[in-house]
């Protein structure tokens, strides 16, 4: 994965979770308002819910990854949240 910059990391940290994956799992309602936001704010904070569909971290993170629009990428993953930047 891409490497940022520490002081742009800590930016990132600061800025609170603007989606939530739960129990349907990735939607294509969820891509499409990820891809709204991104074109807005240029990075966006996913987190998955523990009662989402899937087994563990790795599965739910490429999924994601899978999903998302061409100009996104995962810039960092940190437990269950990432950072999405385009």
């Amino acid at each position: 994965m891409k490497e940022i910059k520490k002081e742009r990391k800590s930016e990132f940290t600061q800025e609170p979770v603007l989606f939530q994956i739960g129990k349907k799992g990735i939607t294509e309602n969820l891509i499409e308002e990820l891809e709204d936001q991104l074109k807005q704010k240029k990075s966006v904070k996913v987190r998955f819910l523990k009662n989402s569909p899937y087994n563990n971290r790795e599965e739910a993170f490429e999924v994601l990854r899978q999903s998302l629009p061409a100009m996104a990428k995962i810039i960092e993953i940190k437990g269950w949240t990432a950072i999405i930047n385009s």
